[in-house]
C-alpha cells in the first residue's frame, strides 16, 4: 500500500508541471474608453456605444490598452452594428516601440455588414506576448459616418 502511494505521489510530481495551469482572462475596453483622433470628428457616446455623426472627415477613435506584462494574447473580439448599411468598420490593435516609435499591427478586424449587434473575433495575433517594457498598446477603430450611424459597443481581449 505504501509503495502504491509513493508511486502515485511520484507520478503526480512529474505530471503536474506538464499540465496546463494557464487561466484565460479578459480585458474589456468599453465604447466610452475611445476618443476621437481628430478635433473635427463629430461623435456621440451613449448607452454603452459610440458612433460617428454627420459629415465628419475622420472617424478614427483610439483607446489605450493595458495588459499585464508577459500576458499572451489569445483572441480579440469586436462588438458592433452597422444596421444594414453598406459601411464597414475596422479595428486594429497596435503596439508602438517606445524607443524607435515604430508601430506594429498586433491584430486587425474588418467588420462586415451587420443588421444587429454581432461579435467578430480574430485569433490571428502577430505579437502574442505583451512586452510593456518596450511597447505601448492601443486600439484604433475607424468608423466611417453613415446615414444610420454605425456603432461600436467595445472590444474584448482574451489573454493568459
Amino acid at each position: 500500500m505504501f509503495k502504491n502511494r509513493l508511486l502515485i505521489s511520484f507520478l503526480l510530481l512529474i505530471a503536474v508541471p506538464f499540465m496546463s495551469s494557464a487561466q484565460t482572462n479578459s480585458l474589456v475596453i468599453p465604447a466610452y474608453a475611445f476618443y476621437p483622433m481628430s478635433d473635427d470628428t463629430e461623435w456621440f457616446a451613449n448607452l454603452g456605444e459610440i458612433r460617428i455623426e454627420g459629415t465628419s472627415p475622420d472617424g478614427k477613435l483610439r483607446a489605450s490598452v493595458f495588459l499585464p506584462e508577459g500576458a499572451i494574447i489569445k483572441k480579440v473580439i469586436l462588438r458592433y452594428t452597422t444596421e444594414g448599411t453598406d459601411i464597414t468598420s475596422t479595428m486594429t490593435l497596435y503596439r508602438r516601440n517606445m524607443y524607435t516609435d515604430v508601430e506594429q499591427i498586433v491584430a486587425s478586424i474588418t467588420a462586415p455588414l451587420a443588421v444587429d449587434y454581432m461579435n467578430l473575433a480574430t485569433y490571428s495575433i502577430a505579437y502574442r506576448t505583451v512586452n510593456n517594457g518596450g511597447y505601448c498598446y492601443y486600439i484604433v477603430i475607424d468608423i466611417p459616418p453613415g446615414p444610420t450611424y454605425p456603432r461600436i459597443a467595445g472590444v474584448k481581449i482574451l489573454y493568459e
